[in-house]
């Protein structure tokens, strides 16, 4: 009879142990699931829908305290990463060109939001 009790106390103190084990490797991954960030990308365009290198992107909110930067390349891409849901306002400006705001842009986590957009010639 205590031999069968030893290897009952022994099979629980493996099944509490592997239970344990279980809860500590999914704690991390829960606390991932968590994480609520987007994504804006887009390629920045003239009216002829040439690329514009090198226009500077601002995405803005003041009510998160976030404001990030980025500048376009010689294909007119640019990518803001790590961007907590929220409201955002987008400014996309560059010399010889008018500067162009976009208001309200809800960002809800988890996704990609194109920010592509066309950009006007400022007039001489």
């Amino acid at each position: 009879m205590k031999g069968i009790d030893l290897i009952s106390c022994n099979a629980w103190k493996y099944r509490a142990g592997t239970l344990v084990l279980f809860l500590l490797l999914l704690f991390p991954l829960s606390a991932l699931a968590q994480t609520t960030v987007s994504t804006i990308e887009g390629t920045i365009k003239d009216a002829q829908g040439s690329v514009v290198s090198g226009a500077q992107v601002a995405v803005k909110s003041p009510s998160l305290g976030i404001e990030r930067t980025a500048t376009t390349d010689a294909n007119g891409f640019y990518r803001i990463t790590a961007l907590p849901a929220g409201n955002y306002s987008i400014t996309i400006s560059h010399t010889g060109f008018s500067t162009r705001t976009f208001d309200n842009i809800e960002l809800t986590g988890c996704r990609l939001q194109d920010g592509s957009s066309d950009v006007e010639d400022v007039p001489a």
